[in-house]
């Protein structure tokens, strides 16, 4: 009886080569990971916000996303910014109130919107008062 060996009939070469092309990335920024991307996030001033209790830091990576959509250092929020980071409307609140309160925004709420002004950190016009009296 004859052995048959398949390796015999294989195609050594392959039949023709594909030339490789050059592929860009269809997806935009961000996609593979969801809707959300926030970049250029400052990191001193994120710290700042980690160390504040409650929500706080909810809301600082809420404006951090809006900064970087409206590109400026004046942005709105609304409540579909809290709600996408599964906050309510009380403690989101209370979230803005402990970022100003520790000199890292200034807010101003017009009807359903808040009008929210990032500063730099250390920014805290009460504590530089308190300072320079004593």
């Amino acid at each position: 009886m004859n052995q048959f060996d398949l390796d015999n009939f294989r195609i050594k070469e392959p039949l023709y080569r594909v030339p490789p092309t050059k592929t860009k990335s269809k997806t935009k920024r961000g996609s593979e990971l969801g809707e959300w991307y926030i970049a250029h996030i400052p990191g001193p001033w994120i710290a700042e916000a980690a160390k504040l209790p409650g929500h706080a830091l909810h809301v600082a990576l809420a404006i951090m996303y809006v900064r970087g959509m409206e590109r400026g250092k004046e942005v709105t929020l609304t409540r579909y910014h809290f709600d996408k980071l599964g906050t309510e409307r009380g403690p989101a609140l209370r979230g803005l109130k402990a970022l100003q309160k520790a000199g890292l925004i200034q807010y101003t709420k017009r009807g359903h919107q808040y009008k929210v002004t990032l500063l730099p950190v250390g920014n805290d016009s009460a504590d530089s008062t308190d300072a320079t009296t004593k």
